[in-house]
């Protein structure tokens, strides 16, 4: 076999190999993804809210609630980007740059009165909760 035969087995092997390797990662990821919906459908059934549930799985748990307050509020989130026209040196001392940006979200707090719970949901997902 020559040379060009040698390479192309080689090149043939490495993509074989990321093909293989990424499709077990989607298993892997597929795996947990699956193992997490069934917890939160566990918890559905039994009359429980998690931590990161969408509204419609706490609707689905809790029902509807008694009393809604809604707030929408500014915060600000960092974002790095990497410094692509500095020099190798500055960039070895400060890879990124750091910029703010402003965001807007959404809260909501969700109050159920028999028996008293309250939910805080932020962008539609749970981030609080009291109460069983």
């Amino acid at each position: 076999m020559n040379d060009s035969g040698v390479a192309l087995m080689l090149v043939l092997a490495v993509v074989f190999g990321c093909i293989l390797i990424a499709g077990m990662s989607m298993a892997i990821l597929n795996s947990a993804t699956e193992a997490a919906q069934q917890r939160v459908e566990q918890a559905i059934a039994e009359g429980r809210v998690l931590l990161g549930m969408s509204a419609g799985e706490v609707r689905r748990a809790w029902g509807e609630p008694d009393e809604t307050a809604n707030t929408t509020f500014r915060d600000y989130e960092d974002i790095k980007l990497p410094r692509l026209f500095a020099s190798p040196l500055e960039k070895a001392i400060r890879p990124y740059d750091t910029i703010t940006v402003p965001i807007s979200r959404a809260r909501s707090i969700w109050t159920y009165h028999n028996p008293l719970r309250t939910v805080m949901l932020e962008d539609g997902i749970v981030i609080e909760f009291s109460g069983w």
